[in-house]
């Protein structure tokens, strides 16, 4: 007798097949994706803190003129701070425009990985970064040109010191098309002529458990030793500043949390589609509950059947969306990886902490409410439930209504008597939007961005100079590399101040007497205006220098502060008419050993464009899935309206309403809430998004301007509208099929 209602469950899944398979499949993606995701992360979490013990990651680099001398390396090695040479070769024009430096052998730090193929043996044999190989499609066995010779590709690699490529530690983003590293054997990089190569030592602490702080102050005594002992140093970066160490971690520290949250948002609003579907269910089976709790059945056998729905999809799109997430959505994640970060094979390990994370809580969540749902409807009496008398609390008299046609009135009264479906609707809408959003909006924001520095940008050359060198065109300028204290990302950020002169051909308008000029893009970031002042700090010196802001500059270009050149110098302590870069519109000759980079207008513009192609994928993903959501929600939540008006429709059809009138009483209110809701949530959405590009730049040295076109909003709508028309061609079906029939077998 029992199993009476069991054979119940098979009947309502073949007549709201639609319905339970739109939500399956949402909750299907959205394990995988939260699953696979939390792997891979998890996975490239375990192999960045693997390369810091097992490949000997540094703890920072300094980059000198001159060589350091014995004496130099005794005392480091007494402050138990192990320092070794890491020495590379530059290649500044590779295939035209990207920079590709070749480190000599590694055996005691920043020990490389092999991702494909093996090691250089000989002396005409280089192993290449596997992300730049493969964004310039070299493949081993490949001959390639750098420093003047041929060498032979004969695999691909992975360096503990470069898991980003970052051409310029203050670049907003990764440049992996022209930019790249690479590995020679000992023979080979003895073998390049002395003017093509860098001094850099990469310094590592032999106490592994120091604090930051305290591993800052050493960093400090280190610069200071090298000022005192007479080295000229050019570059000094703890790992903690350097992008190229430090951007990976802080993306998945920054990114896992944020989809495990997105995962859990959606997981609640799939629970609570199914509490509205199932407390639509028992409103139209109220009769039957009622009979049921009178003759005997108990309040949780009741809760159980109307459950079970909602349990089989939880456990079904449990099931399917982790064998979806540690099969097909892993490689497709650990594919995103390879191709934007430089890392070795990530392993991909079961994971309990994740597994509860991303299946068993939200499989809980779901049936938790649904559970609070229930046993929260069944504390009516049976015979509550025989007389359809569901509305908990005191009884309210009708809400009185405009004196409007009854057509509108009635409208007014669906839309009201369904707020909770409309509510949900809304709370969709505007997810699955904002995802759309972002997903189309990224791509015209990047365009734009590189637009404003390409229009910015005065120059096409830039040249690093190690000392003053004589050179036929360009313009002289003295660059300083300062730091300055960023509130809202709690850390330091990269400031370049360039000394410029009254007459400045490229920077005229940035040039101001007195005090300093700053870039839009400084400004806008740090929340500065005129007559605001600026504190910034010199790292090599540990000196602080406070300047009062005279001018905004319109400039997208960096991070940037404009000052008089000899009072840069003379502040700096510097000898007059010093310089050590030169900026140019055409390309200068200018030798390779007087150089210690050169930075072209490509490589700056190239870094955006290489983005989209990392993420194009993912976007694409993202559109999709926004899309489904769109469809699903949409479906089910409107569906439920006229599911729960299937009476009053038929009453409607018996009475001889037109089928245009009957669609207006019940497809309509659907319409005006769903149009609204997206008209509404636009506004919101991009509200999100800008504080979204406030967060993202709080953790880069870039700044990104909020942009959006009119023509993003318009698309939105129009997905937006023709998804809600698709499915109102079937609600109309659904509607077509309600026989008047049904008015005559409810005549209580």
């Amino acid at each position: 007798m029992r199993n009476v209602l069991s054979k119940r469950i098979p009947r309502d899944f073949k007549k709201n097949w639609i319905k339970y398979l739109g939500m399956l499949v949402i909750l299907v993606c959205t394990i995988a994706v939260g699953s696979s995701y939390s792997t891979v992360t998890n996975g490239v979490g375990k192999y960045l803190d693997d390369i810091v013990e097992n490949n000997l990651q540094e703890d920072g680099f300094f980059e000198v003129t001159n060589k350091i001398s014995n004496d130099d390396f005794l005392h480091f090695n007494k402050d138990k701070i192990n320092v070794v040479e890491n020495f590379y070769a530059s290649e500044n024009s590779y295939d035209g425009s990207a920079k590709v430096l070749l480190f000599n052998e590694r055996k005691s730090i920043d020990l490389v990985t092999i991702f494909d193929g093996e090691m250089p043996k000989s002396s005409d044999e280089i192993a290449l970064d596997h992300v730049f190989a493969r964004t310039r499609d070299i493949k081993i066995g490949n001959s390639i040109s750098l420093v003047s010779k041929t060498f032979k590709v004969v695999g691909t690699v992975a360096l503990p010191d470069y898991t980003s490529l970052f051409l310029n530690n203050t670049d907003l983003v990764m440049n992996t098309k022209n930019f790249g590293v690479s590995v020679l054997s000992e023979d080979g990089f003895n073998l390049i002529e002395d003017k093509y190569k860098t001094y850099r030592y990469s310094y590592r602490f032999v106490v592994r458990d120091l604090e930051t702080k305290v591993k800052n102050t050493k960093a400090e005594e280190m610069m200071k030793y090298l000022y005192s002992t007479g080295n000229s140093v050019n570059s000094f970066l703890t790992a903690e500043t350097n992008q190229s160490i430090f951007f990976l971690p802080t993306d998945i520290g920054s990114d896992a949390p944020t989809v495990t949250a997105f995962v859990y948002i959606l997981v609640a609003m799939i629970a609570f589609v199914f509490a509205i579907l199932t407390n639509s269910n028992i409103e139209k089976e109220a009769v039957i509950i009622g009979t049921l709790r009178a003759s005997g059945y108990t309040k949780g056998e009741i809760v159980w059947h109307y459950l079970q729905p909602t349990l089989i999809i939880a456990i079904l799109g449990s099931l399917l969306g982790n064998l979806l997430g540690y099969t097909a959505m892993v490689g497709a994640f650990t594919s995103f990886y390879y191709k934007s970060y430089s890392v070795g094979p990530i392993p991909i390990l079961f994971n309990v902490p994740m597994f509860l994370l991303t299946t068993i809580l939200p499989f809980a969540l779901m049936i938790g409410i649904n559970v609070l749902m229930l046993f929260r409807k069944l504390r009516l009496s049976p015979l509550r439930f025989l007389r359809k008398e569901l509305k908990s609390g005191k009884d309210r008299k009708a809400r009185k209504l405009p004196n409007i046609s009854f057509m509108k009135r009635f409208g007014l009264r669906v839309i009201g008597q369904n707020r909770g479906s409309y509510i949900t609707l809304f709370t969709g809408i505007f997810l699955s939007s904002f995802l759309l959003l972002f997903g189309i909006g990224i791509k015209p924001l990047m365009s734009h961005y590189t637009e404003d520095v390409n229009n910015s940008l005065n120059y096409n050359y830039q040249y690093v100079l190690k000392a003053p060198t004589e050179v036929d065109g360009g313009e002289k300028l003295f660059v300083q590399e300062f730091k300055s204290y960023f509130d809202l990302g709690k850390k330091d950020i990269g400031v370049s101040c360039y000394g410029i002169k009254e007459n400045s051909t490229f920077f005229k308008d940035a040039y101001v007497k007195d005090g300093i000029s700053i870039s839009s893009s400084l400004a806008n970031k740090m929340n500065l205006d005129v007559n605001d002042t600026l504190k910034v700090k010199d790292s090599m010196t540990d000196k602080e220098y406070t300047f009062t802001i005279n001018k905004v500059y319109d400039y997208k270009a960096s991070m940037s502060i404009f000052m008089d050149q000899d009072s840069l110098l003379t502040t700096l302590e510097k000898e007059g008419g010093t310089y050590n870069c030169i900026v140019s519109n055409e390309e200068l000759n200018i030798d390779q050993g007087c150089l210690i980079k050169k930075i072209s207008r490509d490589d700056i513009l190239g870094a955006s464009g290489q983005l989209l192609d990392s993420f194009g994928a993912v976007l694409l993903i993202v559109n999709i899935f926004s899309v489904v959501i769109y469809l699903v929600m949409m479906y089910i939540l409107t569906k439920v309206v006229i599911d729960k008006n299937a009476l009053s429709i038929s009453y409607m059809k018996v009475f001889g309403y037109e089928p245009k009138e009957i669609r207006s009483l019940f497809i309509t209110p659907s319409t005006v809430v769903a149009f609204l809701s997206l008209i509404i949530c636009l506004p919101l959405e991009a509200l999100c998004f800008k504080w979204l590009l406030i967060f993202l730049s709080s953790m880069i040295d870039g700044y990104l301007d909020f942009f959006l076109p009119f023509w993003v909003y318009i698309l939105i709508l129009g997905i937006g509208a023709v998804t809600y028309g698709l499915i109102t061609l079937l609600h109309l079906r659904s509607i077509n099929r309600i026989p008047m029939t049904e008015a005559l077998k409810n005549r209580e």
